[in-house]
């Protein structure tokens, strides 16, 4: 029939649909494109057709088709957003900003021109510009609230929490229409109402209980919010649907099957194979995958990497290998998941494969460099680092990390002498960063080095700035000189402010092993300047954190309230408290994750914040959660306390292999127990313990 009826473009469709639920991406393409020429002008199949030409980099092509439909007169003002995001990808910012302002300047009515105005906006880093079109969006949409989401996202990223707050209560007061309640829901929950949200989550549910795109909202939410034990009876729910809504019932058996193949249990990591159609053990995926849809595919992939056996893992490798091949655009996430397997099989040349392709896809991308350094040491290839040191170089000049990683890669290559050159050449150009300097000559193990380099850093520095003896008190007291390190700080509460001489005072003490006599010295120091400034909120921080030192926990925890009474912005007391609560009171994660919440509107998702975040997202259950923090905050700031965390979600998801590796490359950064928290290093002797067993 296609042969004899080429002019009926909804054959190309058909055939197109075939072939994309086989994964099959170029023919997929090759239909489309038919479809288009012979008369085919619905904006989703349009929009589909340039959507995977942008998958796969193919921009010539994409604007081509937009081009001939322009000289149609058949574009419309959605293919015209879709023609500057076009241009976004093949990184032609000018015109793609171009398109959307004349979009938007043209007079519409379209609220959607409006608010893809201000997406591009931001895409090109002009976020002050951002707000005015959002506003517009939001005014032209009147009782359909879409546009209030992103408006909402961008004053809380703006550090505009009130206004948010103002903006969804102006919303409410104007719109009781049922389907803006999950909006709404959306909107508290991105202020950090969680208790608003699920309100209107479950009323969106009452009044509409066979809507499952409701039922959809509704679970993503409690998994969001760390209640995916309350979201698995909704998900069962939805998956028994099967062929009455098949779309749904997929997705909720693949979300369910993600769940329980992060738990270690035996029953629910079965149960997790058979959720995705690969039943019964032993008989995992020993057929063809090519007639696998592409989206089962890769959850069956994903579930079978978080099986901790040797054979799980051989499945995975096969499976991802097939998801990449059909779909050459694959996640970077995927294939770096692919990485590690081969890593752990023992395959370097097939990992060093795959995370060189994640690189060459996204070379501006530091994160991707990072995780291939360490990779390149971990298998002692220290060697081969130079190249993609430089490149790293590049994308963050003088980066105290990027020096960090060099210093490793030449003391792995017995190259002491030149690393201790580099590292005292950074100190010099950066007196700022002779601290950092001196905790990798520490790390490379040149500890009279890093007593050099910060004994004449304190020469330069003292006359101008006194605090600079800290810097050398701090070391001291990593070197186990407790006694000399407190010295240097008792002479300095004569000239530093006070709330600086005791955070250093009590990170020492946080580090070493200090005996009474110690902690009582720091503890009067610490009193009798409170008693002088009673006003310092640093001052009570710094006394939680001696309680910790003392085992004084709800001390320390009343200290950090007093402090956020006097401060109710002090970021470090909200992360403090949040981690605190979250560690030692079982069922206060909500409450830890609202303070966290208030620092991150604060200063920002920083990297330290985020690393709190995952800790409280482990104690809820969340491993998921947890390492997508860690791995954004690694990114951004690696310090070793973070592989730990990372390795302890890893663990928590059945991920041995990786946590081993987290491990591995938190200890080659000088991750030691001391560099933890005292309440944390139990754990740490656990997590030695777990992954030493077989």
């Amino acid at each position: 029939m296609a042969v004899r009826r080429k002019t009926w473009e909804k054959i190309p469709l058909v055939l197109a649909e075939i072939d994309e639920m086989q994964g099959n991406v170029e023919a997929t393409i090759g239909h489309l494109v038919e479809a288009i020429k012979l008369g085919e002008r619905d904006p989703g199949v349009i929009r589909r057709t340039l959507r995977l030409l942008a998958d796969t980099k193919r921009f010539e092509q994409a604007n081509s088709i937009l081009a001939q439909l322009q000289e149609q007169s058949t574009i419309s003002g959605e293919m015209q957003r879709l023609a500057s995001e076009m241009h976004y990808l093949n990184r032609d910012y000018d015109s793609a900003l171009k398109l959307a302002e004349k979009a938007a300047e043209s007079g519409s009515a379209d609220y959607r021109d409006h608010l893809w105005l201000a997406q591009m906006l931001l895409m090109v880093r002009r976020h002050a510009e951002a707000e005015a079109p959002m506003r517009r969006a939001v005014e032209m949409a009147g009782n359909d609230l879409t546009p209030l989401v992103p408006l909402v996202q961008f004053l809380v990223a703006s550090g505009k929490k009130a206004e948010a707050q103002r903006a969804i209560t102006e919303a409410e007061k104007k719109s009781s229409a049922k389907d803006s309640r999950t909006i709404l829901a959306r909107c508290y929950e991105l202020i950090g109402r969680n208790d608003r949200a699920g309100e209107l989550f479950k009323l969106a549910l009452k009044e509409t209980p066979d809507d499952t795109g409701v039922q959809r909202e509704f679970i993503s939410f409690q998994i969001r919010v760390g209640r995916s034990k309350e979201a698995e009876p909704y998900l069962e729910r939805l998956g028994k649907l099967g062929s009455r809504s098949p779309v749904d019932a997929e997705w909720a058996n693949r979300v369910l099957a993600m769940l329980m193949a992060a738990d270690i249990g035996k029953e629910r990591s079965q149960r997790a194979l058979e959720l995705v159609g690969l039943v019964g053990a032993g008989d995992e995926g020993k057929g063809p995958l090519d007639s696998i849809p592409i989206d089962r595919l890769r959850t069956q992939a994903r579930v079978l990497a978080m099986q901790s056996s040797k054979g799980k893992s051989q499945e995975a490798i096969r499976y991802l290998e097939e998801v990449v091949r059909r779909d050459p655009g694959a996640a970077d996430e995927e294939r770096f998941v692919l990485a590690r397997l081969f890593e752990i099989e023992g395959d370097w040349a097939k990992a060093d494969e795959q995370m060189r392709q994640m690189i060459a896809k996204s070379p501006s991308n530091p994160s991707y460099l990072v995780r291939y350094l360490l990779a390149l040491l971990r298998n002692k290839r220290a060697g081969e680092a130079g190249p993609w040191l430089d490149q790293l170089e590049k994308l963050q000049p003088e980066a105290p990390l990027v020096q960090q990683l060099r210093a490793m890669a030449l003391s792995d290559q017995g190259k002491g002498d030149e690393a201790v050159a580099l590292l005292r050449s950074f100190a010099e150009k950066h007196t700022e960063q002779a601290g950092f300097a001196a905790q990798v000559l520490e790390l490379i193990k040149r500890a009279p080095d890093a007593e050099a380099v910060l004994r004449r850093y304190v020469t330069r520095k003292q006359a101008t700035d006194p605090t600079a003896v800290l810097v050398l008190a701090d070391y001291l007291g990593r070197q186990g000189r407790t006694r000399e390190a407190l010295d240097l700080c008792g002479a300095a509460f004569k000239t530093c402010p006070p709330a600086t001489v005791a955070d250093v005072c009590c990170s020492i003490l946080l580090t070493a092993d200090p005996d009474d006599t110690q902690v009582r010295r720091v503890e009067g120091w610490i009193n009798s300047e409170i008693a002088r400034h009673p006003e310092l909120a640093q001052l009570n921080i710094s006394m939680a954190m001696l309680r910790t030192v003392q085992g004084r926990y709800s001390d320390a925890e009343t200290l950090y309230r007093q402090a956020l009474d006097k401060d109710p912005k002090n970021v470090v007391a909200l992360n403090n408290l949040a981690w605190m609560i979250a560690i030692k009171q079982k069922g206060k994660g909500p409450e830890a994750l609202e303070l966290l919440g208030r620092a991150i509107d604060i200063i920002g998702p920083k990297a330290p914040l985020l690393d709190t975040r995952a800790v409280i997202h482990m104690k809820m259950g969340r491993s998921d959660l947890a390492v997508a923090d860690l791995e954004a905050a690694i990114a951004n700031g690696p310090i070793p306390p973070m592989y730990f965390h990372l390795a302890q979600a890893f663990l928590m998801a059945n991920r041995r292999d990786d946590a081993q590796a987290a491990m591995q490359d938190g200890q080659r950064l000088g991750l030691k127990p001391n560099s933890l928290d005292p309440l944390e290093r139990p754990a740490y002797s656990e997590v030695v313990a777990a992954l030493a067993r077989n």
